[in-house]
């Protein structure tokens, strides 16, 4: 039998919009199309549905809800009354989650340019920036946190990381040429720019070209600066896929010397070794020393900031 994504909805009791948003992030559900382009669900997909929800329901992270619904064989679902408890978010974390529930952007922002000002940037983006996006996203997905939230703590924190960008330093005539993107499809940029961002305390010649970057763009560019390596960034299952077919193509060139392949989508159990491009750890400060690595770059240090004089005194909360 096959369903509209409304049939669908009314029938596993989550929104149409949560089914579009994991099938556009996760890959998951993934129905069949009508001549007409509109989505047609079978009972494959509202079991995959069920089983996602249920899953994000006790506690598990979206993209490993998404793997597991779309596993072969049975999947033991937690009991409907029992948690699989995950860490708590740390203090400052859930300080700010409350700013970003009030929608309290002042307090939200002095917060975070705080934890930069007392902190490193790897500290900082490790510890306080991408626990929140992650604790955002998290609670849009179990419907606790509107999507008007997960917008709003995005653009603030896209705001405070461009500001930052904005300190970098001169790079040494000959250092290594990179070029940073996302891949075509993906939209979701914060990650690539908490990677340039930690790149910059490198002596790197950094060529950014931001999210949703079409192939033939992405080669363009390498081909136009000579690039020593390129560095291709997703998100979601349908820029994954869009992101191989790039680090094939740019592999096949021999130059760049370095296709550099990371992100969330990616699944590095089962591509590691099968697909071109060199894998980079999930963890952002990770990725951006393992690129340094690779490319023999020189580190440059930390920049030093200090506290901007309108922040308040207090501490986090």
């Amino acid at each position: 039998m096959q369903y509209t994504v409304q049939a669908a909805a009314r029938a596993t009791g989550v929104s149409e919009h949560r089914i579009r948003t994991w099938e556009r992030r996760h890959g998951v559900p993934a129905p069949a199309r009508s001549p007409k382009g509109r989505r047609l669900y079978n009972d494959d997909d509202l079991r995959v549905i069920r089983v996602m929800a249920r899953l994000i329901d006790s506690g598990i992270p979206a993209d490993e809800a998404a793997r597991a619904a779309v596993s072969s064989g049975r999947i033991e679902l937690p009991a409907a009354d029992e948690s699989s408890a995950q860490p708590a978010a740390s203090p400052i974390v859930e300080t700010l989650l409350d700013a970003v529930r009030a929608f309290d952007g002042q307090r939200l922002e002095q917060q975070l340019r705080r934890a930069f000002a007392e902190s490193s940037n790897e500290e900082a983006i490790d510890g306080v920036v991408m626990p929140l996006l992650h604790e955002v996203g998290e609670g849009w997905a179990r419907a606790e946190i509107g999507v008007a939230c997960e917008h709003f703590t995005s653009e603030i924190v896209r705001r405070i990381l461009v500001s930052r960008v904005d300190e970098r330093r001169p790079v040494s005539p000959g250092a290594p040429v990179l070029v940073l993107g996302c891949a075509v499809g993906e939209h979701h940029d914060l990650g690539m720019l908490a990677l340039w961002l930690l790149l910059l305390d490198w002596d790197l010649n950094l060529v950014v070209l931001g999210a949703d970057v079409p192939e033939a763009e992405m080669v363009a560019a390498c081909k136009a600066v000579d690039a020593d390596a390129a560095c291709l960034v997703a998100t979601t299952a349908t820029a994954v896929s869009s992101m191989w077919l790039i680090a094939r193509r740019l592999a096949r060139l021999q130059r760049p010397r370095h296709v550099f392949v990371g992100g969330p989508g990616l699944d590095r159990q089962t591509e590691s070794g099968i697909r071109a491009g060199e894998i980079l750890p999930p963890s952002i400060p990770d990725a951006a020393r393992a690129i340094a690595a690779s490319l023999g770059a020189r580190y440059r240090g930390i920049i030093e900031t200090t506290p901007s004089p309108d922040l308040p005194a207090h501490e986090f909360e």
